[in-house]
C-alpha cells in the first residue's frame, strides 16, 4: 500500500536525476531543516517517516561503537549516515539510487556512499554488523530476494533494523517477511498514527511561506501530497507503524 503512495508521489515515478534534484533541494533548504526539526525531532534533515521516539529507540537498539560497520539502505539525504558515523565513530556505507545527488556530497572518511538500486544490492559478504532501512522497502520489486542479499551482507548475529508502515487490515508481518531466514522481533508505534501526521500537516502550513521565499514550493508540495494521501487513512486508524528487528542467526 505504501509502495503505491510513494510510486505516485515521490520515488518510483522519478528518474534517478529527478530524485537527485529533489534531494538536493531538501539538502540546501533551511525551510526543510526547520520542517525536519519540528516534525522528526532531529537536528538534521530526514526524508523518511521517522519521528523522535523511533529515532531514540533506533539509536538505543543499534548499540553502536567505533568497531561497527553499518549498511544504510535507501540513505536518501545521507544525513543519518553521517550522523551515526559522527556520533559513534563507526563506518557507514549508504546506498541510494540518487546518483547525481550522492556525487555532490563531501562526507567524513568513515562514510561511503554508493549509487545503487536496492533491487540489486552490491555483493557484501558478511561485511556489516548492522543494517538499517527507513521507509524504502515499499519500493522493492522482490523484497524476499533483497532480504536474502541483506542477510548475506551481515555477519553472523548481525541485525537489520527495518521501519515499515502498512494498512491495519494487512496483519502484522508482510508476506515477504513471514518466511525469511531472520529471527524477528516486532515493535509497534501506535501514537505515530496520529501525532506524527498531525504535526506534519501543521508544520507544513506554518512553513509554507518560508518554502516559497526559498523558491522551494515544489518541495513543499511534495510533502503536502503525502499528507493529502494519509489524511483519510488516519481518520479511520488505517495505518500501523512497525520496527522489525531482524537478527541473522546463522
Amino acid at each position: 500500500m505504501l509502495g503505491k503512495l510513494f510510486d505516485n508521489i515521490t520515488f518510483n515515478s522519478m528518474s534517478s536525476k529527478a530524485f537527485s534534484k529533489a534531494l538536493y533541494s531538501a539538502h540546501n533548504s533551511e525551510a526543510y531543516l526547520e520542517f525536519s526539526k519540528r516534525v522528526h525531532g532531529t537536528d538534521f534533515r530526514q526524508f523518511n517517516l521517522l519521528d523522535k521516539e523511533q529515532y531514540e529507540i533506533l539509536i538505543k537498539r543499534l548499540e553502536l561503537n567505533s568497531a561497527d560497520k553499518v549498511l544504510d539502505l535507501g540513505c536518501g539525504l545521507s544525513e543519518l549516515s553521517v550522523h551515526l558515523s559522527d556520533k559513534f565513530g563507526c563506518e557507514v556505507t549508504g546506498l541510494d539510487f540518487a546518483k547525481d545527488y550522492l556525487s555532490t556530497l563531501e562526507t567524513p572518511s568513515k562514510v561511503k556512499l554508493i549509487p545503487a538500486d536496492l533491487n540489486r544490492i552490491p555483493t557484501f559478504e558478511n561485511k556489516f554488523s548492522k543494517a538499517v532501512c527507513l521507509d524504502s522497502f515499499y519500493l522493492l520489486k522482490n523484497p524476499s530476494r533483497v532480504l536474502d542479499s541483506i542477510a548475506n551482507s551481515l555477519e553472523k548475529g548481525g541485525k537489520f533494523f527495518l521501519f515499515y508502515t502498512q494498512k491495519t487490515s494487512s496483519g502484522i508481518l508482510p508476506k515477504w517477511l513471514e518466511h525469511s531466514s531472520f529471527d524477528i522481533e516486532i515493535m509497534r508505534f501506535d501514537k505515530w498514527n496520529t501525532d506524527f501526521w498531525k504535526r506534519w500537516n501543521s508544520v507544513l502550513e506554518e512553513t509554507q511561506e518560508q518554502f516559497i521565499n526559498e523558491g522551494n514550493i515544489n518541495l513543499w508540495k511534495t510533502k503536502k501530497r503525502e499528507w493529502d494521501f494519509q489524511g483519510p487513512l488516519l481518520e479511520n486508524n488505517g495505518l500501523i507503524r512497525y520496527l522489525f528487528v531482524l537478527t541473522k542467526s546463522n
